[in-house]
């Protein structure tokens, strides 16, 4: 007893000591606490059994349906939350090439670890953004879309973006060669496409032109993690030029790790048949509250061969970069800046033989962007999540043309310089646990600068600048728009969303040097007004089964271009300003069904799109002359009233035996466009197509091997002056090996420090083939081989 006595003397007696013995009793606690705390921890494997690595897990809270925690899987496809509340939460899981997985869990002490198998998700399903602005999976989406992931990017190994997505059905692609291919959905193309990236408005008010439009290759297809792809009207939430699609090119996003993490992937691929080779390098680091990476990229491609012989202009030199910064500040919520460069040197309009009488070639095409912003995600159903997106980018392009007359040289070079800022802020409201809320605005501001130069037999005695006047003066183009889209719970088997957005645009010309006096008088300012809106319904019919429906109105704003260009135009003919053009509309029913039902994955739609005053060239006058400087006076009028409608579907199924997976799987499509003024048949209407093949993966190992074959059937039902379209039936062979460091393989293959290896291997053209794609004058490349390898590096700072 004395001695317990001095001891709690000295205890009381000197706070030093009191301090110490505090302190020391907390340390002993703490074991103690940590068993108490809840956690929940689980891994992701795939049917298969391997691992998932990069699945994004959420839980939300049970009834207000809004995040709470968020996290992703590592290497081995493990995930962990702990400190958690005892309450039950919804767990969430998305990865791409897997169906959604939510179920409820209740989070109590010492429950052991969850063992999560995902559901494998069709060719081109998955969760998306783009149809509602929220993530939707395709199969419930009332507007059919489709996604193509990295991963089905890297089986594919493509030359280029646009040449992708001609395995969803309804879309094709123009414009031949590496780098000027872009998409065509539903007998729509260019301008009338809307491509975004990161959710941001890439198509501007210059160069989006029925001749030329926006390449997708202005992004790098290394940079990319998901391409989201919806048919049909997109006005409603994005505005002008969502109007027959929304392409979304979304690129990797730098995320956190806890503990610090370090990587490097690299990789590259091969073309023989055009000489083609393309790499990259990307570095990242990243912890709990920040991360950073970078990439850059390079590549060269030649013309191509094709049966016929070598297709020339079909070649491009590019080279790309990205820097990006995240900082996570707290949970669930984050900001950005991001860099992205890309850049397209030497590529032209493809011809099978070189053409003395013209030349027509881009020195280059240039993309910089900078973007910044906010993401966020609250525990309150009435602001659930913010996000608050601005971005600045400059695209430049160099056209240089040649035109030969008997003895005489016209050479003309045009660089377009647009430059643009814009936002979108997108706001979300979770009413009650069936009604939820999407709104906000966004904004843009296309400024235009035009440099041009025309010159008769350069380089000889007799050389005259004809004409340095511009082809549009310096002008802006900008629009401003708000959206409301809701979604509803109407009853247990019916969801219900719509919409409505209404939008202001503002055209404005300066006068520019050189810039003809008498265009320039027709000019006229212009403000404008739109309202788009839509009404969708998804009815499960029974579990599997859903029937869709969606009604929309969009619309789409004339552009620069279209009202404002005076001069010789690239294809022929002398166009002549029209500031009087009014914004084409439409009205689209969408109707499909969607069935999975075990192993089977079936869609079927039907649209039937009415467009109005949709923006053709019809032959006029200017100052009474029919003809300038040899060639027929035409200009951009509402001329004409028109009807598309069409069938899509498509069929997969997943089946097993003799140790491996198979899935055989086929789409099918069919169009048909009318001019409704004349009679005429539109132009970009593909006849009836059909794409299927087999997949084959065994168990247990990441080997697979695909066969496919893509048939198009031949038609006359073609304008006037168009040739018929041929018919042609192309097979193509893929396949591929991945090593993790997981798998008990690769543990004895791959050096210390390397997560994982990819090989990959296709023959394009099977039988080497002559044909011509659609809406093409040129012949496809013959019998190609492609060859890819990429690796990841990384490690942990301990």
């Amino acid at each position: 007893m004395p001695r317990y006595n001095r001891v709690c003397s000295l205890i009381t007696d000197f706070p030093l000591c009191r301090n110490l013995f505090l302190f020391a009793t907390l340390l002993l606690c703490l074991p103690a606490a940590a068993d108490n705390q809840r956690q929940l921890t689980g891994r992701v494997r795939d049917p298969h059994g391997l691992p998932i690595p990069g699945a994004e897990v959420r839980l939300l809270a049970a009834r207000r349906q809004v995040v709470v925690r968020q996290t992703q899987t590592g290497t081995e496809g493990r995930f962990a939350f702990t400190n958690l509340d005892a309450e039950s939460y919804q767990l969430v899981i998305v990865a791409p090439g897997f169906r959604r997985y939510q179920q409820p869990v209740t989070v109590t002490p010492g429950a052991a670890p969850l063992e999560i198998v995902l559901e494998l998700a069709g060719l081109h399903e998955g969760v998306l953004v783009t149809a509602e602005r929220n993530e939707t999976e395709t199969f419930s989406a009332p507007l059919p879309a489709a996604i193509v992931a990295d991963n089905l990017l890297a089986r594919q190994l493509p030359v280029n973006l646009a040449q992708v997505l001609e395995e969803i059905p309804g879309v094709q692609w123009r414009n031949a060669g590496a780098f000027r291919s872009r998409p065509v959905i539903r007998g729509l193309d260019s301008n009338r496409i809307l491509v975004l990236v990161d959710g941001e408005r890439l198509n501007n008010g210059r160069t989006s032109t029925e001749d030329a439009g926006i390449e997708t290759s202005l992004v790098d297809l290394g940079q990319i993690e998901q391409v989201e792809v919806v048919r049909g009207p997109g006005s409603v939430l994005y505005g002008s030029d969502a109007f027959g699609g929304v392409v979304n090119i979304l690129t990797r996003a730098a995320r956190p790790a806890d503990p610090l993490q370090f990587g490097m992937c690299a990789g590259g691929d091969f073309t023989p048949n055009a000489d083609g080779r393309r790499g990259h390098l990307e570095l990242w680091a990243a912890s709990r509250h920040w991360s950073a990476r970078a990439q850059g990229g390079v590549g060269n491609f030649e013309n191509y061969r094709s049966p016929a012989g070598t297709v020339f202009g079909s070649g491009v030199r590019e080279n790309s970069g990205l820097a990006e910064v995240h900082w996570f500040p707290r949970p669930l919520q984050s900001l950005h800046f991001k860099f992205l460069y890309r850049g397209g040197y030497d590529f032209g309009l493809p011809t099978l033989e070189p053409n003395p009488s013209f030349l027509a070639l881009f020195p280059f095409s240039k993309l910089r962007k900078w973007s910044w912003g906010y993401a966020g995600s609250f525990a309150s159903g009435a602001l659930s999540a913010l996000q608050a997106r601005f971005y600045s980018q400059e695209q430049t392009r160099d056209f240089f043309n040649q035109v030969r007359t008997g003895p005489s040289l016209i050479q003309s070079e045009t660089i377009t310089d647009v430059s643009t800022f814009g936002y979108d802020i997108q706001l979300s409201s979770i009413l009650n646990s069936r009604v939820a809320l999407t709104y906000g605005s966004s904004f843009f501001h296309d400024r235009n600068r035009d440099f041009r130069e025309q010159i008769l037999n350069p380089g000889r005695p007799t050389e005259l600048l004809l004409s340095a006047a511009p082809s549009v003066p310096d002008s802006t183009f900008s629009g401003l728009g708000f959206f409301l889209h809701v979604q509803a719970e109407a009853a247990p088997r019916l969801r219900l969303v719509g919409g409505v957005r209404a939008d202001r645009f503002r055209l404005e010309a300066e006068p520019t040097k050189n810039f003809s006096p008498d265009a320039f008088a027709t000019i006229r300012d212009r403000t404008d007004h739109a309202v788009s809106g839509n009404v969708g319904a998804t009815v499960t019919l029974r579990e599997g089964w859903v029937f869709t429906g969606n009604l929309a109105r969009a619309f789409r704003e004339p552009n620069l271009f279209e009202r404002f260009f005076f001069g010789r135009g690239s294809v022929g003919g002398f166009v002549v300003p029209n500031p009087d053009l009014k914004p084409e509309t439409s009205i689209q029913l969408d109707l499909g069904t969607r069935i999975q039902r075990g192993p089977v994955r079936l869609s079927f739609n039907y649209f039937l799109n009415s467009l109005t005053d949709l923006i053709s060239r019809a032959p006029t006058t200017f100052n009474g002359q029919s003809v300038i400087a040899g060639q027929p006076v035409s200009q951009n009028v509402n001329l004409e009233k028109a009807r598309i409608q069409g069938l899509e579907s498509s069929a997969e199924v997943f089946l097993r035996g003799l140790g491996a997976q198979w899935n055989p799987y086929f789409s099918l499509a069919w169009q048909r466009g009318t001019n409704r003024t004349d009679g005429e048949p539109l132009p970009l209407i593909a006849p009836f197509t059909a794409q299927g093949g087999l997949r084959w993966q065994p168990l247990r190992l990441r080997l697979w091997s695909e066969l496919r074959a893509r048939l198009v059937t031949s038609s006359r039902r073609v304008p006037v002056g168009q040739p018929p379209i041929a018919a042609f039936t192309v097979f193509g062979w893929r396949a591929g090996y991945e090593l993790l460091r997981e798998e008990m393989l690769a543990s004895f293959l791959l050096p210390p420090g390397f997560r994982s290896v990819r090989f990959q291997f296709a023959v394009e053209n099977l039988g080497d083939r002559l044909y011509t794609n659609l809406f093409e004058t040129v012949p496809e490349p013959g019998r190609s081989f492609r060859f890819g390898v990429h690796f990841e590096l990384g490690t942990e700072a301990r």
